[in-house]
């Protein structure tokens, strides 16, 4: 793992990924591996291989909702907005208390499939689950049916929820899911509109 770290750092991104699954073979940490070899192929502008990484993660680990949400950015980033939805969906039946990913499927809906019904089903999810979330007062405006601000003061962790080691927060632009960069001290995924984001240094791994 050190070795693909040496590697990452001088810009080999395809030694540095040889390493990582040499490292998956032995044993090491699959969902921290994966997420490694996602910075990597993001770096490189290989979004396809990061899917595909966060694919194959994903068939051994299907409970892994993180990473799930991952791929669902990675694959509207790849114009491929119905598969994007369908991981979203799957996440959300997994936990249906992601209010990140409602609302994510909210914008997805709206912007890419043009269902409003649905969209504001995950609009309306995501502010009962996150009343004070950061995209609370734009999925307020995009509900069919206003939805009522919050009145109580802001509590004090945040209601999204988090995980450590995982991204749980990316920056979804309003007025749409034009584009989004997960911002996380772990890895960083492309923007739904296609284009090359600055990927964000990967976590250390033991």
């Amino acid at each position: 793992m050190t070795q693909s770290e040496g590697f990452a750092r001088a810009g080999d991104g395809m030694r540095a990924e040889q390493y990582l699954e040499l490292a998956l073979e032995r044993g090491a940490d699959s969902s921290l591996v994966t997420r490694r070899l996602v910075d990597s192929c993001v770096r490189g502008q290989r979004y396809r291989a990061a899917a595909q990484y966060v694919e194959r993660h994903l068939l051994r680990h299907p409970a892994d909702s993180e990473l799930r949400f991952v791929r669902a950015v990675l694959l509207l980033g790849l114009d491929e907005p119905t598969h994007a939805a369908r991981e979203l969906e799957q996440l959300l039946a997994l936990d249906p208390a992601h209010a990140l990913a409602h609302y994510a499927l909210g914008s997805l809906q709206r912007e890419h499939l043009r269902d409003l019904v649905s969209a504001d089903t995950h609009f309306r999810a995501y502010v009962e689950l996150a009343p004070r979330g950061a995209y609370a007062e734009h999925a307020r405006s995009l509900a069919l049916h206003r939805v009522p601000p919050a009145e109580a003061p802001p509590p004090s962790t945040d209601v999204e929820g988090s995980m450590p080691g995982v991204p749980t927060a990316p920056s979804l632009a309003a007025p749409s899911l034009a584009a989004p960069s997960l911002a996380a001290p772990s890895l960083a995924a492309p923007s739904p509109a296609a284009t090359a984001p600055e990927a964000v240094s990967s976590e250390d791994v033991p």
